[in-house]
């Protein structure tokens, strides 16, 4: 064996792209499926391993990101030499960006980089999943404070308007009682009652003046859920 030979032994092969996306055609084409077009194949694993971002792929091969992160994630599945990296799209949330600044130490930005890389995402990605995931958490002791606070004032609140409900209540009630005392009468001596008419004039009063206690009473309930919306 020569020296030359030896070299050329060791020398790693180059990736062909155009094998791997002839292999990359026929994994990702089921029974029933219809095969890609192995050009749009080709392209996007060209594309991809240049550098280009999924979308610039999905612009110039015709077809959608995810379609094209499809097609790196089975080449890079094939062939460990091909980088699929970023080939996690990313769902498009519509919100603005804003331009963060900070200085971190040179070991996290080490681990953010190594996370990215082992999770195929960019750096970008990492740090906004680590914000989310701690800014957003919940600060248990001041929510239960806040909880306690609320609490506290409703229940008074609820004692009024226990109270409230339960005078109404009584007043139907008692004039629930006089109406039957009218009706026994009626039905005993066969004869209205020489006062039945003021009696009536004070029931309807009475009843007036309670459905008007108890729209009130609902109006500031209303009014209560507002303000706190």
């Amino acid at each position: 064996m020569t020296a030359v030979d030896s070299a050329q032994r060791s020398r790693p092969q180059a990736l062909d792209l155009g094998e791997l996306a002839t292999a990359v055609t026929a994994e990702v084409t089921g029974p029933r499926g219809r095969a890609p077009e192995l050009s749009a194949v080709t392209e996007s694993l060209r594309q991809r391993a240049a550098g280009e971002p999924y979308s610039s792929i999905a612009a110039a091969v015709g077809v959608t990101e995810k379609r094209a992160a499809s097609w790196c994630r089975t080449a890079a599945r094939l062939d460990k030499r091909f980088d699929a990296r970023e080939a996690k799209v990313r769902k498009s949330t519509g919100a603005s960006r804003t331009m963060l600044s900070a200085r971190i130490e040179d070991d996290v930005i080490g681990l953010v980089h190594k996370r990215a890389h082992a999770e195929g995402r960019s750096v970008t990605s990492v740090v906004e999943s680590a914000l989310q995931s701690y800014v957003g958490r919940k600060v248990a002791g001041l929510e239960t404070a806040v909880r306690r606070e609320l609490r506290k004032n409703l229940r008074g609140e609820l004692r009024d308007l226990a109270a409230a409900i339960g005078a109404a209540r009584s007043e139907l009630t008692k004039q629930g009682v006089n109406l039957n005392q009218l009706a026994l009468f009626c039905n005993r001596y066969r004869e209205l009652p020489g006062s039945i008419t003021d009696e009536l004039e004070r029931t309807r009063q009475a009843l007036d003046e309670n459905r008007a206690a108890i729209e009130a009473l609902h109006a500031s309930v209303l009014a209560r859920f507002e303000t706190e919306d």
